[in-house]
């Protein structure tokens, strides 16, 4: 059974996603302190995280740019943040889809759902498959260790999502 881990400092928008989740045949797992949230993610395996922004001790921005540094786990960002500055930013930190507030808990579920899918699907192909930790195609070369895409010796920057991308089409 996939751990859903969800980040919500309001305990009955958490209820109320929690429910959902289990419903769906996941476990689900709450905190409500961003601290506490980062301290659990180091020490404890989650297949997803579901993460709000405006969380007490620690923001949830913050949380995905220090958990990128440790871990790829799928994150959608739930937020009243809705503007599309928070949007860009949710996204360039490496977050894999942004709901906002208020929301529809069928579309939440739909959407780990389909996230867990691809997830299940690139692991599966990936796998299947003997890659190095660098694959060269033309002018390209991807990284898989370092995360990187390079194009005659210059480096482009990509998202989580966008190198997920990129790593599915060079395999």
């Amino acid at each position: 059974m996939k751990r859903i881990f969800i980040v919500e400092d309001d305990k009955n928008i958490s209820t109320i996603i929690a429910f959902n989740i289990k419903a769906a045949g996941y476990e689900a797992v709450c905190e409500y302190d961003g601290l506490a949230a980062l301290e659990r993610l180091k020490s404890s395996h989650f297949d997803l995280l579901i993460l709000d922004v405006m969380l007490p001790s620690l923001d949830g921005f913050s949380i995905l740019k220090k958990l990128r540094e440790f871990s790829d786990i799928p994150v959608i960002i739930l937020s009243a943040r809705a503007e599309e500055e928070d949007k860009l930013e949710g996204l360039s930190l490496m977050a894999d889809d942004y709901m906002t507030k208020p929301f529809s808990p069928t579309e939440l579920v739909a959407r780990v759902d389909s996230l867990n899918r691809r997830v299940e699907m690139l692991s599966t192909k990936l796998q299947g498959a003997k890659i190095s930790d660098e694959i060269e195609i033309g002018d390209f070369s991807l990284n898989l260790r370092r995360r990187t895409l390079v194009k005659r010796g210059i480096e482009i920057e990509l998202t989580h999502v966008e190198f997920q991308i990129v790593e599915y089409l060079f395999s």
